[in-house]
């Protein structure tokens, strides 16, 4: 009987975690007429859109990416510098990110209330990591050309919630163990 519980406590209590690995080394980097964009070497595919804005006389051009966790954008036009957006499927604890710059980086983490920091640095290339409960989304901007170039998540540890029908067999469960104590413990009649 103890050890059933022990399985049943185990199991219950028990969640799962795991992170996506970077290299660094092998980023992705596009050139649209001559400038760099990057993307986090975890994409998996990436899709290019440009439309051209009256308001700012250029081509606004749309990097997307799915990666393992979430996926992410990256906005540039050719006057302004670069800004992006990545998202996260579920909430995660700890990130990671390695970026580059011509001039400064923001990283603006995001949780599900609103902003849970800030990070800022005028280095041209750097790595760092931001840790938080409910990390849901990171927005970035430089004020030039460059962007995230790599990024490892911890995910958070969420306990799952059991189903109703979980909920039901361990209620007949007890009342079987229950009736079972009860009938021992009561005296037979004759």
């Amino acid at each position: 009987m103890r050890t059933a519980l022990a399985v049943l406590a185990l199991l219950f209590l028990s969640s799962s975690a795991k992170a996506d690995p970077l290299n660094i080394n092998d980023f992705p980097v596009f050139f649209i007429n001559g400038n760099p964009v990057w993307i986090p070497i975890q994409a998996t595919s990436s899709t290019v859109s440009s439309t051209f804005l009256p308001s700012l006389g250029t081509d606004v051009y749309l990097i997307t990416y799915p990666f393992a966790d979430g996926n992410g954008a990256v906005f540039m036009d050719l006057t302004d510098g670069e800004f992006g957006n990545i998202q996260f499927t579920a909430p995660v604890t700890s990130v990671t990110f390695d970026w580059t710059t011509e001039s400064i980086f923001t990283a603006i983490f995001e949780g599900p209330g609103g902003s849970l920091g800030t990070f800022q640095s005028n280095q041209s290339i750097g790595s760092d990591t931001f840790s938080a409960a409910d990390i849901v989304g990171i927005d970035w901007l430089t004020t030039s050309f460059g962007g995230i170039i790599s990024i490892q998540d911890t995910p958070g540890t969420t306990t799952p919630a059991p189903e109703p029908a979980t909920w039901l067999l361990l209620g007949l469960g007890l009342a079987c163990v229950l009736t079972l104590s009860l009938r021992r413990s009561l005296p037979k009649q004759a």
